[in-house]
Parts: C-alpha cells; structure tokens; sequence
C-alpha cells in the first residue's frame, strides 16, 4: 500500500495564491521520504493563473522550483490540477461562482475571501469550458516532463460544484487527457472525486475508464449513512469502506484521502497501529493524508484552517517538522499490512442491483463490511 500526502506550505499557505516556499519544501520532501511516503500532491490553485502575465509566470515558476527541491530529495510528485478542495474548503476562479450570496452552500475562497455563493453553472457555458482548458494547458507546458512529477489529479471534486451531463463531463477530461498527451507525457492520471460519486455512480463510471485511478476524498465530512464518525480508529474504518467500495463500483485502483478525526490528545503508537491496521485489508492503493504539515502558528486563523477546530492539527508533522506520536506506527502498518484474503467478500450482490439504490446498499454493506473486519482482526 502506498501513503502519500497533500503538501500545503506550512509557512506561506494558500490564501496568498502562491506557490510553495523552497527550502520549506526541500526539508518536508526529505522527511516524507524518509517516512516512506511515495509522493506528495502539490495543489495548483486556478486562481493563481489568472492574474497578470508576470504574476503568473512567477507562480508557474514556483511551482518548478519546488518540483526541483522534491527531485533532489529523490521524492515525486502529482500535481492536483487546478486543486478544488483543500481541507474541506472550495478553491476555485471567479467564473465559478454566480456572485449571489447563498447561505447554504459549501464555503469557497474567491478573491481573497471564503465565501459562500451560489454556484455558476460553468458546464453549460462553453467560453468558461474553454477559458478552464486553455488555464490548464498554459500550466501543462509549463510543468509537464519536470523529472519529479509522475502524475496529476484532474477535475478534482468538480462534479460536485454543479452536475453535468455525462457527456459534458466525458469532454471536459478527454480535452485535459489532451492537453497532457500533446505535450508528450507519459504521467499517471487520476480523477478527483468525493464520495458522494458512490450515490450517483453513472458519470464517474463512465470517466474511470480514461484515467489510471481515482483519489476518493470527502471524509471532511462522511456520509450520514455510516453513523457516527467521530474518532480516529471509525474514520480509518469508514475510509477503508468507502475505498473498496468505490474500487468495486469504479474498477479502478484507488487512493483515499482520511485525516479529519484529530482528537484533542494525540493518539499513541498503539492506537496508530490499530487504527491503520482497519486499512491494510481494504484493497485500495493508497492511503493520503490532506495535509502533510501542521502550519506555523501565523497561519492558522487564516484559511483553511480557520475554517473548522482541529484543522491546523491534521499533519503528519507538527508545526516543528517533527512527525507526531502515532505516526510511525500507523505508517509502519500501513506499509507492513498485506491484503488478506477477498476484499471484496462482503459484497452481496452485483453491480447492477447497487445501481438500483445505492443509497440503501452503501448503509447495508457498511454493516457486512464492519462485521467482516472484526471477524479478521479483533481488537
């Protein structure tokens, strides 16, 4: 099983739209490999290659200079581009979002500010459609072919924002499968998407057969159908299922992104490794933390963190660099931990007839799923 994490500078964050401080990263790049981590994601922020020709040139440089410090830390990278959601926060472009206020909807950081505005429905609007593309090809010719990057993650959780039409969704990836593909590339592509895609399966079903696997996030906030997920040891769990379940719908190798349940004492080795061991039969690829550091005390009362309690806590390293108790113990059985047996032996029934409700069958299987990892490992 592989482990990765996203890379949110811990001394300059995201709200100033720029790109990650060197010699932080050269240091985090080192310890991570050390760790045995197998590569860090660096979110692009869309935003941030919409200014002036000269503001973006300097980000889109950034960017290489720090795809050089991992390099010569002998550590790769994935780029999430553009990044749509980063600690539970929407990131996005103006033409994202419609201008009306609306108090319901997920935050997003537009124009210097989290705001909660109604979305726009850019998927019905070919000039955004194109805008967003000719966007991405710009940071394609910029980054591609860098020796340190070996993938990227594309139309991260877009499917959320609005709804498209499956065939809308199918040209806007084929148009980023393009743009990687001109430029000579030969990097791993997976798709962004939230777990929500297990209760309206048909358009990501249809995406995965043109990507080489899915990063599954969401767990900033579960699903309802699962009860309480309120502790480290239930969000390794619940994480675990939701990856063999969207590896068995999707038929796609699978990374899931956990790391929200940070309780106010941190957990030991022993709950590290008991935690990770829910994992280790999960049957998905990888595991990835949504942020590799904790940010330096200046950062957090700005955003993300601020966004929620225990967010400026979800690192592997504290703010020091230093991985925390129940790091190594949960890594070393990650890494150690081999799949046992039928991940996929829970399941009940085919394809098809999860189609037909998935609602009902994703709260059923939660039960055979927490009934078969019991009977395998007890605590």
């Amino acid at each position: 099983m592989e482990l990765t994490a996203t890379y949110i500078c811990p001394v300059r964050g995201l709200d100033g739209l720029e790109a990650p401080e060197p010699s932080r990263i050269e240091t985090a790049a080192g310890i991570a490999a050390d760790l045995g981590l197998k590569r860090l994601y660096l979110p692009v922020l869309e935003e941030a290659l919409l200014g002036a020709p000269r503001a973006v040139t300097a980000y889109l440089d950034g960017l290489v200079a720090a795809l050089d410090r991992m390099e010569k830390k002998g550590l790769g990278a994935m780029l999430t581009a553009p990044a749509g959601r980063l600690l539970g926060l929407g990131w996005g472009a103006p033409y994202l979002a419609s201008g009306w206020k609306a108090a319901g909807t997920p935050p997003i950081f537009l124009d210097g500010k989290v705001r909660r505005l109604r979305p726009y429905d850019w998927w019905a609007d070919p000039a955004v459609m194109e805008k967003r593309i000719r966007v991405f090809s710009e940071c394609v010719s910029a980054l591609s072919g860098h020796p340190a990057l070996s993938g990227w993650v594309l139309m991260d959780r877009a499917l959320e924002w609005n709804r498209p039409s499956a065939q809308v969704a199918d040209w806007m990836l084929r148009s980023c499968l393009g743009e990687i593909h001109d430029k000579g590339s030969g990097a791993v592509v997976y798709l962004g998407v939230g777990w929500s895609e297990l209760l309206d399966p048909q358009i990501v079903r249809g995406l995965a057969k043109e990507v080489d696997g899915l990063r599954l996030g969401g767990m900033e906030h579960p699903p309802e159908a699962l009860g309480p997920v309120q502790d480290f040891f239930t969000e390794n769990l619940a994480a675990g299922y939701l990856g063999i379940m969207a590896r068995w719908l999707f038929e796609r190798p699978v990374e899931i992104e956990i790391g929200y349940r940070v309780p106010a004492r941190s957990p030991g080795a022993e709950e590290g490794a008991e935690a990770a061991q829910t994992l280790t039969t999960s049957g998905v690829a990888a595991v990835s933390r949504p942020s590799l550091a904790d940010p330096e005390p200046a950062l957090r009362q700005r955003p993300p963190w601020v966004l929620r309690p225990g967010l400026d806590r979800v690192g592997l390293l504290d703010a020091g660099m230093e991985p925390k108790a129940w790091v190594p113990a949960w890594l070393d059985t990650l890494k150690r931990g081999a799949e046992a047996g039928e991940p996929f032996g829970f399941i009940d029934l085919s394809r098809n007839e999860y189609l037909a409700d998935p609602m009902m069958h994703l709260q059923r299987l939660w039960g055979h799923f927490r009934d078969d990892r019991v009977r395998r490992h007890p605590l």
